[in-house]
């Protein structure tokens, strides 16, 4: 089943990395690059782009060129965002400012 979830599920980021607290129980964290940090949301999403690319490479088609927004590398940035788990599969939720410490998660025994 596919949800109806604006601009994937990755918010504008590629996820690079998880990895689990070493001291929270159940908590992993997800690493994420952004290299387009000042791309608005409509800006960043060029799935309809990539679906006609794709789909004319597919046909022979070479006339649907991807073009992409030009990219200034080195202002990119970082996201790190909890993972949770529903029904044992992971949920990640955008959260503008989060704590290790709001995690729901148990404190593993040292």
């Amino acid at each position: 089943m596919q949800r109806d979830l604006p601009f994937g599920t990755s918010f504008r980021s590629q996820i690079s990395s998880v990895f689990p607290h070493p001291h929270k129980r159940d908590l992993c964290i997800a690493l994420a690059d952004r290299w387009l940090p000042g791309l608005s949301e409509e800006e960043s999403n060029q799935e309809q782009s990539v679906r006609r690319a794709f789909a004319s490479a597919q046909t022979g088609d070479a006339r649907a060129a991807l073009s992409l927004p030009d990219a200034d590398t080195s202002i990119a940035d970082y996201v790190w965002l909890p993972i949770r788990f529903e029904d044992g599969k992971p949920v990640i939720d955008w959260l503008d400012e989060w704590q290790i410490e709001d995690s729901s998660s148990s404190v593993m025994p040292r």
